[in-house]
Order: C-alpha cells, then sequence, then structure tokens
C-alpha cells in the first residue's frame, strides 16, 4: 500500500502543477473557456486531460501487486 500511496502523492502533484501551468497560460493569453486555437494552451489542457483520465487506472493497477504482497507477508490471510 506504500507504493500506491506514494504514486497517488506524486501523479497528484503532476496534475497540480499542469492545473497551475494552464491557469497561468490562461492569465497571460487571456482565454477563458477552451483554448482559442492557442496551440500552447490545446497542448497543456490535452496532457492535463489525459492524467486526469490514465492516473486511476494507473492507481489502480498498482494497488492490486501491493494487496498481493500485503496478503504475502501476513501469512497468506488478507491484510488490514
Amino acid at each position: 500500500m506504500q507504493i500506491t500511496m506514494i504514486a497517488a502523492g506524486i501523479l497528484g502533484l503532476l496534475l497540480l502543477v499542469q492545473g497551475v501551468r494552464i491557469a497561468m497560460l490562461r492569465m497571460r493569453t487571456r482565454i477563458s473557456p477552451g483554448t482559442g486555437d492557442n496551440p500552447d494552451m490545446e497542448t497543456l489542457v490535452r496532457a492535463h486531460g489525459n492524467a486526469a483520465e490514465w492516473i486511476p487506472v494507473r492507481l489502480s493497477l498498482t494497488g492490486r501487486p501491493d494487496r498481493a504482497c500485503a496478503k504475502d507477508r501476513a501469512g497468506g490471510k488478507a491484510a488490514p
């Protein structure tokens, strides 16, 4: 479970940094809704969206081996 929590923290920070970068670019370019046909904004928004979609999948796959290892350490019994 420790690996999953570390990964969740790191990936959560990644999403936060991406969101801040988008907000800063929005203030600089004064683009409020959408991407305003700005290629830099489009790239940042797509990267943030992809991360938001795939991070939960990655974390769920990371958590499964963690639980299996915890079960082995508990002598074959389910870990709390």
